[in-house]
């Protein structure tokens, strides 16, 4: 059912009702769009069990109750709901793929901002000059610096670039079985991986170099 309201929506709602107090009717909301006089949604409703644990098994399973409120759904209307729960499901994890870090000479190092930030200062030093810099809890040669740079650098590029095909690929993807397999770390078809290495290679990064790190192979 397509709702207005002057303000942008939760997830979804918990609401009493008064002819069932044992029960909750729960709201969900998809697809919502800002208008100029204010968000248009897609809600779909369910009714279930009261506990005190509703909440959060909600939260938790999300998806599987929205599928459950949408039964009586359009198939567009659950296609895109399966799309929008992909796009839940990938949020965020592109920065904790870059901030887990790369692997150099056998070091593993993370990249928080805070570290990329430091490992730029380390190595503007070392482009002046410096053949050794305090980075970390040590000190670093040259060397592993320029290293770990080019590392943080590719893999940066690897994780953000894998990222925007992924998306491409959900809103492309109509099959909801397909949709609701895909997560972050999971290898793409084979022609957004063909056209994801042909992009990499263009910027001299060869793909095979980290696509175990990048999809768990």
């Amino acid at each position: 059912m397509k709702v207005s309201s002057s303000i942008s929506p939760l997830a979804f709602t918990l609401e009493t009702n008064p002819r069932r107090p044992n029960f909750r009717l729960a709201r969900f909301h998809e697809n919502a769009i800002e208008t100029e006089s204010g968000w248009e949604y897609d809600e779909y409703c369910l009714e279930l069990p009261a506990s005190d644990t509703l909440e959060a098994e909600v939260e938790t399973n999300y998806d599987a109750y929205l599928r459950r409120a949408m039964e009586g759904a359009s198939a567009e209307e659950f296609t895109q709901a399966a799309r929008n729960a992909a796009l839940r499901r990938i949020e965020g994890k592109c920065s904790a793929a870059i901030y887990a870090g790369a692997t150099v000479n056998g070091t593993r190092y993370t990249l928080s901002e805070h570290e990329q930030a430091a490992l730029s200062i380390a190595q503007s030093k070392v482009d002046k000059g410096a053949t050794a810099v305090i980075y970390g809890d040590g000190l670093a040669d040259a060397a592993t610096i320029t290293a770990l740079s080019q590392a943080a650098y590719e893999w940066g590029v690897v994780c953000t670039t894998y990222y925007a095909y992924l998306k491409q690929y959900i809103a492309a993807e109509t099959d909801v079985d397909k949709l609701a397999a895909i997560d972050f770390g999971k290898a793409l078809p084979d022609s957004y991986m063909q056209q994801l290495a042909a992009l990499l290679k263009s910027a001299g990064i060869d793909i095979t170099k980290y696509t175990a790190a990048l999809t768990g192979g």
